[in-house]
């Protein structure tokens, strides 16, 4: 949570620059973007681009991961030179195991991803997932959902959730050939709405293989996915994306109560909470005060404030629970006042 332009939608920049060096695509599509050779976008690039993709306009950057695979503590440590009229260089990659180096490029040396991986099993380093970790950075996922990409026409082959909510209606009819999975978003959508929803029903166009998504309520009445609320079509989005038969290891999710009824978030987030228990990790961002009230203790460990100080040109992050004596005030009052108020930022002034 935080305020605008505190930094939040950083994060998520951040992380599909690293999607994109861990799909081996070049630094200059990373930044801009990626067509295939039909001219099909296939990535949309970082916001800035070249000029504003770093701070200042600054001519380096660089990002330090850290994890832990096997019980040993993987680094992932890159930086990147950008200079006006010049291709994006990259400076430097190291791969660290267990404090120990297991490759090290800079410039000069032609080294793609699956090389990194190779060369750190080859030092000896088998016991240690190098690739799921790559693997775990492509498969990354960043639902920026809009109800005019959903509403688009969806073709029966297209049985992958695009990050607008692309092919909703394909995808959604594909996962309903299982009924059992079928009945439990009825429910979810039956909870979200006044409508008395008892049915999808989906037309097949017999030329285009076009696929129509209606709404069925108990009496009959049918509404199309032209015709359904942006707030019925953002939680069908997320539902359909979260009971994929094979879900990605990781969504970011930005201002997850958008188009969602207050009376409603609360089913968001046991959604939300549900699937992140089945082993699905969710990073989401929010400026809803109710949100915060809603999550359930184990997710309040993991709730963190994006800030910055004033005068100071950086962003910062806190896990709400560290910040100073802010279990015990939240122990004595609404947690959802106290974000309302701001009183989380007032606290990083003192």
């Amino acid at each position: 949570m935080g305020t605008n332009a505190s930094g939040k939608s950083n994060i998520l920049d951040a992380l599909r620059f690293l999607q994109g060096i861990a799909r081996g695509y070049p630094l200059t599509e990373i930044i801009s973007e990626k067509r295939g050779e039909g001219g099909e976008l296939q990535w949309s690039g970082i916001r800035g681009g070249t000029k504003e993709l770093i701070y200042q306009q600054q001519a380096r950057f660089s990002l330090d991961i850290s994890t832990q695979l096997k019980r040993q503590s993987v680094d992932y440590d890159i930086e990147i030179e950008i200079e006006p009229k010049k291709t994006p260089k990259l400076l430097k990659k190291i791969v660290t195991v267990a404090d120990k180096i297991v490759f090290e490029a800079n410039s000069s040396t032609p080294q793609s991803v699956p090389r990194v991986m190779s060369q750190a099993f080859e030092k000896g380093h088998s016991s240690v997932p190098i690739s799921e970790l790559f693997h775990f950075y492509r498969a990354m996922r960043f639902l920026d959902l809009n109800p005019t990409a959903m509403r688009l026409r969806s073709l029966t082959n297209h049985t992958t959730l695009g990050d607008q909510g692309e092919n909703l209606a394909s995808v959604l009819k594909a996962l309903c050939a299982d009924s059992a999975k079928k009945q439990t978003l009825i429910e979810w959508i039956q909870a979200l709405t006044p409508m008395d929803a008892t049915d999808f029903e989906f037309y097949t166009h017999p030329y285009t293989d076009e696929v129509l998504l209606l709404l069925v309520e108990g009496n009959g009445k049918k509404t199309s996915i032209y015709s359904a609320s942006d707030g019925t079509l953002r939680f069908l989005a997320m539902l359909t994306a979260l009971f994929t038969p094979e879900p990605p290891p990781f969504y970011f999710i930005e201002e997850i109560e958008n188009g969602i009824h207050p009376t409603r978030l609360h089913l968001l987030i046991e959604l939300l909470e549900k699937k992140a228990a089945a082993g699905i990790q969710i990073v989401a961002t929010t400026h809803s005060p109710q949100l915060l009230s809603l999550i359930n203790a184990k997710s309040l460990k993991h709730a963190a404030l994006i800030y910055r100080l004033e005068e100071k040109p950086d962003s910062r992050i806190k896990r709400i629970l560290d910040i100073p004596d802010a279990q015990r005030v939240i122990e004595e009052q609404n947690i959802s006042l106290l974000h309302a108020s701001g009183w989380f930022e007032d606290m990083m002034e003192c």
